[in-house]
């Protein structure tokens, strides 16, 4: 029997396609002679992988189409994962072709708008969640899954896709019933129409939307707990890939998390695997332990204004004492 997991990640498997091309032989024409490549992606499978890679017993909800390329992802995902459950999805299986560093990818939505009982079951058999980023049309779905964690008590870390973005009411919704939420920079421009960093984070404070991470190349952005964190990102000298980093940072980050660890130490250990992913080689224990919270303390308006009234009562106060001494 399989033992017990502690993270269960939830979304589409992908079937990502890679062309390699033959170095060293010459072309003729506009044909060139490569080979293809075909490997396991999508965002719950990405973060499922590195989990494991971390020690983590994971299990995998994957979304697979109903068409023989579902059928061989199911078999394929069977080797990988022993706590595995396959939901047919889509009437036709996603793929993504990859070019260098960029991908192109199908993402048809979901034709289950609610969680199915025997998943519902599989998944509350875990402490954590990690949602993969989804289209708008699986809203209903991801509505569905969000609050039944909830109910189960069990933690969840949304991540969302640019389509997604482009509904922010739906998208605000998700976040509320998150645990955390966790965006790259220029989703969270677009999301909330705004171009500097401290004026979105001042959006999710006002919107009360959670916990929210945001990551990018410099810093990474985090309303955590009332407090907002500005961690610089580990310095990388040479990008290997960048495609995958940030499902990386969001399966380190949620290992620290489980472990009960502060909000500093899951930033830094995130920060640190997705720049060992970006550059290939494991970065410097001592200039990780340098990159700190610039701003590890609330820091918004309304909190401002709090201390300014109450060190104005402090004032007052003090002048009244100083009158009765008269």
């Amino acid at each position: 029997m399989a033992r017990q997991s502690r993270i269960t990640t939830f979304g589409p498997h992908v079937l990502d396609l890679r062309a390699i091309a033959h170095a060293g032989q010459s072309q003729t024409g506009s044909k060139r002679t490569c080979e293809f490549q075909l490997t396991d992606g999508g965002g719950a499978v990405n973060v499922a992988k590195k989990l494991q890679w971390l020690g983590e017993h994971v299990s995998i909800a994957a979304l697979i189409g109903r068409d023989e390329m579902g059928k061989l992802a199911d078999a394929r995902l069977q080797q990988q994962f022993s706590n595995l459950i396959t939901i047919p999805a889509f009437e036709n299986h996603r793929i993504s072709v990859l070019q260098g560093d960029q991908c192109l990818t199908s993402r048809p939505a979901s034709e289950v708008k609610a969680v199915p009982a025997e998943v519902r079951r599989f998944l509350q058999k875990s402490r954590c969640v990690i949602v993969a980023p989804m289209t708008d049309e699986d809203f209903p779905l991801l509505s569905d899954l969000l609050q039944g964690a909830r109910r189960s008590r069990s933690q969840a870390v949304l991540q969302l896709s640019s389509s997604q973005i482009q509904h922010p009411e739906h998208c605000f919704a998700l976040m509320r019933l998150a645990t955390v939420t966790i965006i790259n920079d220029s989703e969270a421009r677009s999301l909330f129409q705004k171009e500097r960093m401290p004026l979105i984070v001042e959006d999710i404070q006002k919107l009360r939307l959670g916990n929210v991470v945001i990551t990018s190349a410099s810093d990474v952005h985090a309303w955590l707990d009332g407090n907002y964190f500005i961690v610089p990102t580990c310095p990388v000298e040479t990008v290997v890939q960048t495609v995958g980093a940030g499902d990386v940072f969001t399966a380190a980050f949620a290992a620290v998390m489980l472990r009960g660890d502060s909000w500093n130490a899951c930033l830094r250990n995130a920060n640190r695997s997705a720049a060992e992913h970006i550059s290939g080689v494991k970065m410097n224990e001592a200039l990780v332990d340098r990159v700190r919270p610039i701003l590890p303390t609330p820091h918004h308006p309304s909190g401002l204004r709090r201390a300014a009234m109450l060190l104005v009562s402090i004032s007052v106060i003090a002048i009244l004492e100083a009158l009765l001494r008269i």
